[in-house]
């Protein structure tokens, strides 16, 4: 991997560039050696949110290095190195360049919490980024909900499964991606307009008109031959992260189906898979309502440290 790396590589000190498809290759293969349960590590998370995080990396001595900015703040914000350099290495390689550069930069580090996140010790609302904790579910608990917790949304996924007897399943792929592609910008239109909404449903299509350079996993729902709803992400390690996920609630319970339906495919092709990563609610209060509903086993939490 040292001539790969060569890509974005300075012997002694880091140098950031805007991440490109190039480094996709190299990306695969550190994700594969050192996977990470946070969706910021995964080739969809950089990916499909680059320009709206300023994603920019580098590589050195095999290891990643990512900096982005703070959509609130503005602020550079480095994250945790991933590779064979040991974490303090790579952190006394942060400042330096903080320091070359005259920049101001805090580094962003995550850990699995399985529970509440309240209950980590010195946790600290100050620091830790409650919009930014990403949601982590049983993956067993999306197969069809079993047990009374999940009892709403398994009677809602009983619905569809009842009501719509001729819906079809198909795996995404060269042959459906237009049409995934041309669902996406009705659902964005039939949306309230929002920035945010509008940036990832661009980051979607991006995703779905270039989805083979990636190892991108993905189903789609029809009823009666027009597409229900879609849904993909990708795996790593004991994890799979759902990226997308996009359905027309003229249907009930499209939701719960697409999120089940998935969850049995993933289970099926990756049967190390243990958690279901459902990505952050970005302080959307709905959204939190939403995520919070599915009961998370888990989350992985986020602090800044200054550097």
């Amino acid at each position: 991997m040292e001539t790969e790396t060569s890509i974005l590589t300075c012997r002694d000190t880091l140098h950031f560039e805007p991440c490109s498809r190039q480094i996709i290759p190299l990306l695969e293969k550190l994700f594969t050696r050192f996977p990470s349960r946070s969706c910021d590590f995964s080739l969809g998370g950089i990916f499909m949110w680059k320009e709206y995080l300023d994603y920019q990396c580098c590589f050195l001595d095999n290891t990643f290095f990512l900096k982005g900015k703070s959509p609130d703040s503005g602020c550079d914000i480095f994250y945790r190195p991933i590779g064979l350099l040991n974490e303090e290495e790579g952190i006394r390689l942060i400042r330096a360049y903080c320091r070359n550069n005259n920049i101001k930069g805090d580094l962003l580090l995550s850990e699995t919490v399985i529970g509440n996140p309240d209950e980590i010790r010195g946790y600290d609302p100050l620091h830790y980024i409650d919009d930014w904790k990403e949601y982590l579910y049983s993956i067993d608990s999306f197969i069809r909900f079993p047990g009374k917790k999940m009892e709403k949304k398994r009677n809602h996924y009983n619905f569809f499964i009842s009501h719509y007897e001729d819906r079809t399943i198909e795996t995404i792929g060269p042959e459906n991606i237009d049409e995934l592609v041309t669902f996406t910008h009705w659902f964005c239109e039939s949306h309230a307009a929002d920035e945010l909404l509008d940036y990832e449903s661009a980051g979607t299509i991006e995703a779905l008109l270039d989805y083979g350079a990636f190892p991108y996993h993905g189903i789609l729902i029809r009823i009666g031959g027009r597409i229900a709803g879609f849904t993909f992400g990708e795996h790593s390690g004991d994890t799979f992260f759902v990226h997308v996920e996009k359905g027309n609630i003229e249907y009930r319970g499209i939701y719960q189906a697409l999120a089940s339906f998935l969850a049995e495919h993933v289970k099926a092709r990756y049967p190390d898979v243990v958690w279901l990563n459902r990505e952050d609610d970005t302080g959307s209060a709905d959204l939190r309502r939403s995520k919070m509903s599915y009961h998370p086993a888990g989350f992985v939490v986020k602090r800044i440290v200054e550097i």
